[in-house]
C-alpha cells in the first residue's frame, strides 16, 4: 500500500470490530507499524487511509448479509483476510472477494491459525498459493512465563499442533463434531441471542484429572426453532473438590444458570455435597438447583442428538472455545470421552429435554432440587 500509491484494498474479517483491532490498532496492528495510517469512515464504511492515497476498507463477513457488502465495496487490488479459517461463511466470502478484485496486479494475503475446514484445505492447494508458516516457538516478544502456560495448556492435544506449531489439522475421521460445522454455525459473541434456559454440565474427576464444568444455554430463532449453544468453558484440572465446587457456582452465578446438572456415577452423594457446600459461599444469591444424572446409556447414544443439533445448524459455540471444541472434533465414539464434551453433552440432553417437552425456563422439572 505504501509503495504503490493510491492502491485500494480491503481489510476482511468476521467482524469489522476484530479487524479494526487485530489488524490496524492493535499491538501487531498497522498504525503500531506506521502511526500516519488514518482510521475514517466514509459512507458508513470503516476506511485505513494511507498519506499516499492508498486506503483499504475494512469489512465484516460474519452473516449471509455481510457477503453482498464484498460485491458492493468492489474493485480492488489488496485483500487481507483476518483469521480467515474462523470465517464462517470462509467459502462464500473468499470466492465473492476474489470477484472483486479486478484492479492491476491484484493479491490476497491469508493470515490465520489453521483450523481443520475442508475448504482452506482447497485453498491451500491452488496452484496460485505462496505458504509461509511459523511456530509460536518463532514469535520473539512472548514472554517465557507465557510459553509454559501454553504449553501446560496444550500439551497431549491436537491443538498443540495447531495453535503452538501452526499446522494444519484435519478432521478424525468417524469423530461426531466437525470443526466445518463448528466454525459454520459460531456466534460471535457481541451477536448473543437471548437464551430462555441455561444450564452448567459438570462431569466430576474421580481423583486426580480434570473436572468438566462447561454453560450452555437454549434460545428460539425468529421462526420459533430451538437452538443450543455452548457458552463458557470453565473445566479445572487437579484442584481441590472446593475449588472446584466454587467455580461450579461461580459459572452458574455469571450465566444466571437456572440449574446445575452433574453426573453421579462416581459418588452421587460427594459431588452434590460438594456443590452444596460452596453454594454457602454465595450468601446473597437463591440456591441453585442440582440434578445429578447418571449414565445409563453409551457415551456414543447419549451425544448424538447434540452433535445431530450441530449438523443441522442448531448447535454453536458462543465465541471460540477451543479446548473443548478440540475434545469434540478428536472424539471417536466408544473411546473414553473427554471431560469438557461430558459436560457439554450433559448440559445440552437437558435442554433438550426441556425445549422438546415445550417448557418454559420459569417452571423447573420436580426432579431438579
Amino acid at each position: 500500500m505504501r509503495g504503490r500509491p493510491g492502491t485500494k484494498g480491503r481489510i476482511i474479517c468476521s467482524t469489522v470490530g476484530e479487524a479494526v483491532q487485530s489488524c490496524v490498532v492493535g499491538n501487531s496492528g498497522l498504525k503500531t507499524l506506521y502511526p500516519d495510517i488514518d482510521l475514517t469512515s466514509r459512507d458508513g464504511v470503516t476506511v485505513c487511509r494511507w498519506p499516499n492515497g492508498s486506503e483499504a476498507s475494512i469489512l465484516g463477513a460474519w452473516t449471509k448479509r455481510d457477503i453482498p457488502k464484498l460485491r458492493g465495496i468492489s474493485n480492488s487490488t489488496i485483500d487481507w483476510f483476518e483469521e480467515f479459517t474462523h470465517l464462517p461463511l470462509m467459502r462464500a466470502t473468499f470466492e465473492q472477494a476474489a470477484l472483486g478484485r479486478r484492479i492491476g496486479d491484484i493479491e490476497a494475503l491469508i493470515t490465520t491459525t489453521p483450523t481443520a475446514h475442508e475448504y482452506w484445505a482447497k485453498v491451500l492447494a491452488m496452484k496460485s498459493v505462496t505458504r509461509t508458516h511459523g511456530t509460536m516457538y518463532d514469535n520473539p516478544h512472548l514472554s517465557q512465563d507465557y510459553i509454559d502456560a501454553v504449553e501446560e495448556m496444550f500439551a497431549g492435544t491436537s491443538l498443540y499442533g495447531q495453535e503452538v506449531l501452526g499446522e494444519v489439522l484435519t478432521d478424525i475421521d468417524g469423530a461426531l463434531f466437525k470443526s466445518a460445522n463448528l466454525n459454520e454455525y459460531r456466534i460471535a459473541l457481541g451477536m448473543m441471542p437471548d437464551f430462555e434456559l441455561i444450564f452448567v454440565g459438570v462431569d466430576p474427576a474421580t481423583g486426580p484429572g480434570t473436572s468438566g464444568i462447561v454453560a450452555a444455554g437454549s434460545f428460539r430463532d425468529t421462526e420459533g426453532v430451538w437452538h443450543i449453544a455452548a457458552l463458557e468453558d470453565r473445566s479445572m484440572t487437579d484442584v481441590d473438590p472446593d475449588v472446584e465446587g466454587r467455580a461450579i457456582i461461580e459459572l452458574a452465578v455469571e450465566w444466571g444458570a437456572h440449574a446445575i446438572i452433574a453426573e453421579g456415577n462416581q459418588g452421587h452423594k460427594y459431588v452434590k455435597a460438594n456443590i452444596k457446600t460452596a453454594m454457602h459461599n454465595f450468601p446473597d444469591i437463591d440456591p441453585i438447583p442440582v440434578q445429578m444424572v447418571t449414565a445409563r446409556q453409551g457415551k456414543h447414544t447419549r451425544a448424538q442428538p447434540t452433535s445431530m443439533l450441530h449438523e443441522q445448524g442448531r448447535g454453536h459455540i458462543l465465541g471460540r472455545l477451543p479446548l473443548l471444541e478440540n475434545e469434540l472434533t478428536t472424539w471417536l465414539p466408544d473411546s473414553v470421552s473427554p471431560d469438557r464434551l461430558d459436560a457439554y453433552v450433559w448440559a445440552a440432553t437437558k435442554l433438550q429435554e426441556r425445549f422438546r417437552s415445550g417448557k418454559s425456563s420459569m417452571s423447573m422439572p420436580n426432579n431438579v432440587r
